[in-house]
């Protein structure tokens, strides 16, 4: 204790002390944030917010949250009598937002492996609809299709794509 009271009455030691203690503060708080981690956290992000994506070259790319969440989108058809529609690549749900009569969905003709996409009904109902695939050449569609499409069944179907079988699978 002798030294610490000569150090306290030296103007020298606590200039020193105070750095000494500053220092073991900020280890302190380094080693309390894991690396990578801001300290920022949003509790209801809203899809807007945007952050840096590295890939495999030099670029640093800007994405949005919604993105990262949803990144495969959605297309609505609207009602109609006869209605053809060819889904997107892009999107993971087709939805029809009025009656339609007669629909004539092709599931997307260049899908990646894994790529769900999923008809749903919940603007109206649908009297006839025929789910078809017709590209990559000779794909096929394993799974019962349904043949109608109504607001009580908003949930409808679901086709995963698979690469290495060329088939689209019914999953529910």
């Amino acid at each position: 204790m002798d030294w610490l009271n000569r150090a306290t009455s030296s103007k020298i030691a606590i200039p020193i002390i105070g750095t000494i203690v500053a220092a073991l503060v900020a280890i302190g708080m380094a080693l309390g944030q894991p690396a990578g981690v801001p300290s920022l956290f949003l509790t209801s992000p809203t899809g807007s917010e945007t952050m840096n994506v590295q890939g495999l070259g030099p670029q640093i790319e800007n994405i949005r949250l919604s993105q990262v969440r949803d990144a495969a989108g959605y297309t609505v058809v609207a009602a109609g009598t006869t209605v053809t529609t060819t889904a997107p690549n892009t999107s993971s749900e087709i939805i029809a937002t009025g009656a339609i009569t007669t629909w004539n969905l092709t599931l997307a003709t260049a899908p990646s492996d894994g790529l769900k996409q999923r008809v749903s009904c919940p603007g109206g109902n649908t009297t006839t609809l025929t789910i078809g695939a017709t590209l990559p050449a000779g794909v096929a569609i394993v799974g019962v299709n349904p043949t109608s499409c109504t607001e009580s069944s908003a949930l409808g179907a679901t086709f995963l794509y698979s690469t290495a079988a060329n088939t689209w699978y019914r999953i529910d």
